[in-house]
């Protein structure tokens, strides 16, 4: 049996059953661990006595803050030559869980940054948050432990590894204590930042791996790409004590600088004036020399002259009177349509618009029957612009014909009242 089938990996599961392996995504991970490892879920209280006989104590789920108790014990787990492993939940990980894992990373010269790995361009996978890395390897023993095979082009040992990072962020890995595994490449954003790194203990050969992704390795990502190879290959540096840091990997290794950009979103909410500089630019000393509150002062100093100007210049004093404004309009005013508008000139009938009123009365006689006798004396009337003398509660054919026959009687007099008047 080998080194490596008597080694005792813990798994926390102090969170309780909705943070088990099981609930979270881990179960392809936990099955492919047990066939060469002694699987265990641990959920008790982190003490030292409780975990001494594991080789590695993994933290995939951490929900809640360690004590300090719990920290010590972890250094003490360390210092006597055993490992840890510790994955983040991310950018997307709640305040209590990235403070959780920062407890302990931070004592190995790691920090999980509170942000998210991007792919600036689309490729095999649909969310920016699920980063293709093909080049994110800094370190020569990540390829080494993995078993792909090595070369000395820095380039192409790069790419030996491609993996897939799905909703994970970067590390600040402090120099001459921790030391970078993984980067987010060239193409990622941000630019060639830490995503995996290691702490090595020369004393006591304790090693701390930190990875900014938990989701990495869960059932939805571990066969993707070469995640599972990634798996095996920290799995390996963590239990192996031949494989060593290659220090010309981590000087040569390509490692941005982080950069801070502003909260636009709150900047944005806060918006601040400035003075405007003066034509002729003053310098002066103090800065309330540049007020003058003499321009805009009211006082009531000339109240006394403005009455007697009235009776000098024999004005009535009087309130003043309210001037109704009257203000300039390109438009005439517009007024509410009771009826809709004229139709367009396509509606038009103008054959019946430019006919004379001879042919409207033809129109008319062959339009209706003898039973429709009193329509069409008013069609007539209409027709010869009679409706328009006759007031609009007398417009019946009845009265229609009274104003014709009276017309006609007053034709056809010697004298017309119009002239004897």
């Amino acid at each position: 049996m080998s080194a490596n089938q008597r080694s005792v990996i813990l798994f926390d599961e102090h969170g309780g059953p909705e943070f088990s392996a099981q609930t979270i995504g881990y179960k392809n991970f936990i099955e492919r661990l047990k066939r060469n490892w002694q699987m265990k879920s641990y959920k008790a209280q982190v003490a030292y006595d409780r975990i001494a006989h594991a080789n590695i104590y993994i933290i995939a789920n951490a929900n809640r803050q360690f004590t300090k108790e719990e920290i010590e014990a972890f250094d003490q787990f360390i210092n006597n030559g055993k490992n840890l492993l510790l994955l983040s939940s991310g950018g997307d990980a709640d305040d209590d869980c990235q403070i959780s894992i920062n407890q302990v990373a931070e004592h190995y010269g790691i920090i999980i940054n509170n942000d998210s790995v991007i792919r600036n361009q689309f490729y095999k996978y649909f969310h920016p948050k699920e980063a293709y890395i093909s080049d994110g390897v800094v370190n020569k023993i990540v390829t080494t432990a993995a078993g792909v095979v090595t070369t000395d082009n820095e380039n192409i040992r790069k790419q030996l590894l491609k993996i897939v990072y799905p909703y994970g962020s970067t590390l600040t890995v402090q120099e001459n204590i921790a030391t970078p595994l993984l980067s987010s490449g060239f193409i990622c954003y941000p630019q060639n930042r830490p995503i995996c790194a290691i702490f090595h203990s020369k004393s006591s050969n304790g090693k701390v791996i930190v990875l900014g992704s938990q989701q990495i390795f869960s059932d939805s990502y571990l066969d993707k790409e070469d995640n599972s190879k990634l798996l095996t290959a920290l799995l390996n540096v963590l239990s192996s004590e031949e494989l060593s840091l290659e220090k010309s990997s981590v000087e040569d290794a390509e490692i941005s600088p982080y950069h801070y950009v502003p909260d636009h979103l709150a900047l944005s909410k806060q918006l601040k004036c400035c003075f405007q500089e003066a034509e002729t630019n003053i310098a002066v000393k103090s800065i309330n020399k540049l007020f003058e509150s003499s321009l805009y002062s009211i006082t009531s100093s000339l109240w006394t002259r403005i009455l007697k100007a009235y009776a000098q210049l024999d004005v009535k004093h009087e309130p003043l009177t309210l001037i109704v404004p009257h203000f300039e309009q390109p438009l005439p005013p517009l007024q509410p349509s009771a009826i809709p508008g004229p139709p367009d000139l396509e509606l038009f009938d103008l054959q019946e618009e430019f006919s004379t009123e001879r042919d409207r009365l033809v129109q008319a006689s062959q339009k209706y029957s003898e039973d429709q006798l009193e329509n069409f004396i008013n069609d007539c009337a209409e027709c010869l612009g009679i409706v328009k003398h006759l007031p609009a509660e007398n417009r019946s054919a009845k009265h229609v014909l009274q104003y014709v026959f009276r017309q006609l009687a007053e034709f056809k007099k010697l004298n017309p009242e119009s002239e004897t008047d």
